[in-house]
């Protein structure tokens, strides 16, 4: 990649960071909730 690249792809990766944040969390207390069940 180009230096000119990033310029233009940091704010779309930074909007794609904010969608994803709350996706991963999500299925990180999905699979915490499921794990724990299995213990249970």
């Amino acid at each position: 990649m180009a230096l000119t690249d990033i310029q233009t792809i940091k704010p779309s990766k930074s909007g794609i960071f904010l969608l994803a944040l709350p996706l991963i969390v999500f299925i990180f207390f999905f699979t915490q909730q499921e794990a724990g069940r299995e213990v249970m």
